[in-house]
């Protein structure tokens, strides 16, 4: 394989979009195609779209995270309502929020508490997601804004002796 020639098509982000072997091509390669090392050749086609090429030399290349969308901010948010309704044993936020109208006042207490907290946490996520889409707030992970909702919103559980 040491006599064949790999040439490869470069787009303007420096990845490569085709590739041109000798024995396949032996009348000729299309113009705007460069020659490149076996190696190089074998490097792209084992860590296809991690890999590009800067001033001619192959380096590697870790594509941003995804950007999150609605839903992933909405399963997050979701998913920490049901932690913090777990740690008073219930199943998850629903269950929890039945508890509103019980008789056993205690129960009542926790859920009305839960349910309070829970709407300051949607109000103000649905309030920052909008400033995110208007261009008037930069995009956090959702990692950073479950941490902003856990900081500026923390929940504090009724005293059961109360």
């Amino acid at each position: 394989m040491a006599d064949i020639i790999i040439r490869a098509t470069i787009n303007e982000d420096g990845f490569p979009t085709g590739f041109y072997t000798s024995d396949i091509w032996p009348e000729g390669y299309p113009e705007s195609t460069v020659e490149i090392k076996i190696d190089e050749w074998k490097e792209c086609l084992e860590h296809q779209g991690r890999r590009k090429f800067v001033a001619g030399q192959l380096v590697e290349y870790t594509p941003p995270p995804p950007v999150p969308t609605l839903a992933d901010y909405t399963a997050a948010i979701a998913g920490m309502l049901d932690v913090k309704a777990k740690e008073r044993l219930y199943d998850n936020a629903l269950s929890i929020s039945t508890y509103v109208g019980s008789s056993n006042a205690a129960w009542a207490a926790e859920a009305q508490a839960f349910v309070t907290w829970r709407d300051q946490i949607w109000a103000h996520s649905y309030t920052e997601l909008d400033k995110v889409q208007a261009g008037e707030r930069a995009q956090p992970t959702v990692s950073e804004f479950l941490a902003e909702l856990e900081t500026q919103f923390p929940l504090t559980w009724p005293d059961p002796a109360a």
